[in-house]
């Protein structure tokens, strides 16, 4: 099933119970830090409630600048983590809360590809890129060499 969310739109989805493997976003509002800007208040999402089920494919649309990243980084934690702003509202990927628990918590659960999937790469050889995570996850090394 393919669903289309459109960044821009004023409508939500209603929410529903957290199931393994789901994304829950609950009346979530997001404005980055901007200390230099002459409107403090501009929001960059607001008031977004959306629910993405284990194996179900979404695509974010929109314009330049509407929010499909911050949406992004809601749910793989690099908003609050790694972002700094102001957040509303609560963020779930699979009955984890985002906000309260490690991002590394999180690696296991939920990641993003790059628009241009070449620009994360950073090894050479296919094997050495799908060891990296298995390395930062603290896997032993004999486990990440049967497992790639």
């Amino acid at each position: 099933m393919m669903r289309t969310y459109d960044a821009e739109a004023t409508t939500t989805a209603p929410a529903t119970t957290a199931a393994a493997g789901t994304i829950i976003l609950d009346h979530v509002s997001f404005r980055y830090s901007r200390p230099d800007e002459d409107d403090p208040h501009g929001i960059d999402l607001s008031d977004i409630t959306l629910s993405v089920r284990a194996g179900e494919t979404v695509l974010l649309c929109g314009e330049s600048g509407c929010g499909k990243t911050t949406l992004t980084r809601l749910a793989n934690g690099l908003i609050p983590h790694y972002h700094n702003g102001f957040l509303t509202g609560a963020v779930t990927v699979d009955g984890i809360d985002v906000a309260h628990a490690p991002i590394g918590a999180l690696s296991g659960h939920v990641g993003s590809v790059f628009h241009n999937p070449q620009n994360q790469f950073f090894a050479t050889r296919v094997d050495d890129e799908l060891a990296f995570p298995c390395e930062n996850m603290g896997m032993p090394p004999d486990v990440i060499r049967r497992q790639t």
